[in-house]
């Protein structure tokens, strides 16, 4: 052999292991590293995610306690809007009074019942009959709009006598704490 041909083949046998060696340092450096880059990055997007979703809601949390503190006298006038469960007799004595107020000579209550609806508010009903005329009537009807609790008509039936005066007969639904 000549030394020409030993030259080339000592050169191609340390080109083979030096592209071998190359190969392995690839596949067993680089391609672990970007498989923990790759694998890195995404959690550090799934934790940016978070952070910003974190970040929203304490800023709905801040924007919500802001708004209570900014509307909280008018809620504890809401919560006196109720009638207490424990207190009925007041609102019966503000019905009779109202009567008085706008000249019928009597509010006959019938019944009260008290009910919970399901995914409602637990409230008080009261049949209520009045016989007067009509404008003593609708002042009361006003009485009732403006009675300090919240209160609801859940069924009105007016019907006139022969003499002129009217019979009504309602149902209330009377808002409890």
């Amino acid at each position: 052999m000549n030394s020409k041909t030993k030259y080339y083949r000592r050169n191609g046998l340390f080109l083979l292991i030096f592209t071998a060696i190359v190969f392995a340092f690839v596949f067993l450096v680089f391609v672990p590293c970007f498989q923990k880059i790759k694998t890195n990055y995404e959690e550090l997007s799934f934790q940016k995610e978070r952070y910003l979703l974190f970040k929203y809601k304490k800023l709905n949390i801040e924007k919500l306690r802001n708004d209570y503190f900014r509307i909280e006298p008018q809620l504890k006038e809401v919560e006196n809007l109720f009638l207490k469960t424990e207190t009925p007799v007041s609102f019966l004595n503000y019905l009779e009074e109202a009567g008085d107020l706008s000249g019928l000579g009597s509010v006959n209550i019938s019944s009260i019942s008290q009910m919970k609806e399901k995914d409602s508010w637990p409230y008080l009903s009261v049949q209520i009959s009045v016989t007067s005329g009509f404008s003593k009537f609708l002042n009361f009807l006003q009485r009732l709009e403006n009675a300090p609790i919240l209160l609801q008509i859940e069924n009105l039936n007016i019907s006139k006598k022969e003499d002129g005066s009217i019979v009504s007969n309602m149902l209330l639904k009377v808002f409890l704490k």
